[in-house]
């Protein structure tokens, strides 16, 4: 279960809107990213497809962008170290990362290709699967009978491809947004591919959808450093491990919450602690102070206990003798919330057992349900991003110029 403190607001971002904000709750929970029973009915195809591929394929590359990238990518990075079956990433379109991919498959007879876009033109995403195709040949593979197409029903390149050749295609609902995707089988194949429990996965995100209390803490905590003119809002994690989850909170605050016609909001950024002890803190401690703090912590993983050198270690403290290097992760945790405390930069802690599904489970929809409220209670759509689609477009204008120009 996450457990949260906070230190420096007294939650009171509402303003005294509670009815409005009230309202806001109910809102979020009646989207189809957080309706268990819609995700759930979408598992069977998915666990049959992920069967098969497991039964037949050593390595899965996975290749999307943005919401199709971040829950698969931190799912394998926590959970990936050791799995039968292997999963990679393509999320750019770079000639030497495409490379680089490749040559890490042993038997491109064995390979499998997942290809995420809820559009299925993501210009990015259908881009890569262009090279792939070109490199058939070269590598010694078949799209067409090596693929998986996870997509929301249209018209778009992936799913007109998946139809023409029959390949199998795994539903994104139509209502769920791509960066709200965390429970569809963009997350769930992925988890099963691995051969984890989706049923812990999806307890976490009832148990989410039950803790309104903490979801209250998330969205107050948010809005009072608005309120506050807090206009940077960091997220820290203490672990390389949940750094993409990081990312993925990072791509859902800014993309649902910075609206043009809406009100001003903070700009996310995501910290390393204590790895960026050594570069933004400073600026953190004695910058301007504009700064509001989530820290992330992962309290219950199984580790392994790395003692210190008795002799070198004396040099750290007389009991020094007794210590770990979880306790000097700890004693950085300690001192960097208490530095904070003593400028009266406001906190909020956030700790959780990520060994757990259900774990993540609760955070992913945690947050979901905490930025389409806050969305919702400031008067935004959480779930379109105008500004991400005014890039698309022109990028796409200068592709067509480039073509017009070479004819």
């Amino acid at each position: 279960m996450m457990q949260i403190q906070t230190q420096g607001f007294s939650q009171q971002g509402s303003s005294g809107k509670e009815e409005a904000f009230e309202a806001s709750w109910k809102k979020a929970l009646q989207g189809d990213f957080a309706n268990i029973d819609l995700l759930r009915s979408t598992l069977p195809a998915v666990q049959e497809r992920a069967a098969q591929v497991r039964n037949q394929f050593k390595d899965s590359v996975f290749v999307g962008i943005g919401g199709s990238f971040w829950t698969p990518f931190a799912l394998q990075t926590y959970f990936g170290e050791g799995a039968a079956h292997r999963l990679h990433f393509l999320d750019q379109p770079n000639s030497l990362y495409v490379n680089q991919i490749l040559k890490r498959i042993s038997d491109n007879s064995k390979v499998h290709f997942t290809f995420v876009s809820k559009s299925g033109s993501t210009l990015e995403t259908v881009a890569l699967y262009s090279a792939l195709k070109s490199l058939e040949s070269q590598w010694g593979y078949d799209l067409n009978s090596q693929s998986t197409v996870i997509c929301s029903p249209g018209n778009g390149v992936l799913q007109t491809w998946s139809q023409d050749k029959q390949i199998p295609q795994l539903e994104i609902p139509l209502g769920v947004g791509g960066r709200f995707s965390a429970f569809s089988a963009v997350g769930t194949f992925p988890l099963l591919l691995l051969n984890r429990s989706v049923e812990d996965f999806f307890a976490g995100a009832e148990k989410a959808r039950s803790e309104k209390a903490h979801i209250e803490s998330l969205c107050k905590y948010s809005l009072s450093s608005f309120e506050n003119n807090f206009w940077i809002t960091q997220l820290w994690t203490y672990s390389q491990s949940l750094m993409p989850v990081a990312q993925w909170w990072m791509q859902l605050w800014s993309e649902s919450l910075a609206k043009k016609n809406g009100v001003r909001v903070s700009t996310p950024m995501v910290c390393c602690g204590p790895r960026d002890h050594h570069s933004t803190f400073q600026q953190l401690m004695e910058g301007e102070k504009d700064k509001a703090i989530f820290v992330l912590q992962d309290i219950g993983r199984e580790r392994e206990h790395l003692s210190l050198d008795p002799l070198l270690a004396e040099s750290l403290g007389a009991s020094a003798v007794d210590w770990d290097l979880e306790n000097i992760l700890q004693a950085s945790v300690e001192g960097f919330c208490g530095a904070l405390e003593s400028r009266d930069i406001p906190v909020l802690k956030m700790a959780l057992d990520f060994s757990k599904l259900s774990a993540w489970g609760e955070f992913l929809m945690s947050w979901q349900l905490a930025i389409a409220q806050m969305g919702h209670y400031l008067g935004v759509n959480p779930f379109d991003q105008p500004g991400v689609e005014t890039g698309k477009i022109l990028a796409r204008q200068y592709l067509k110029s480039m073509k017009s120009k070479e004819s």
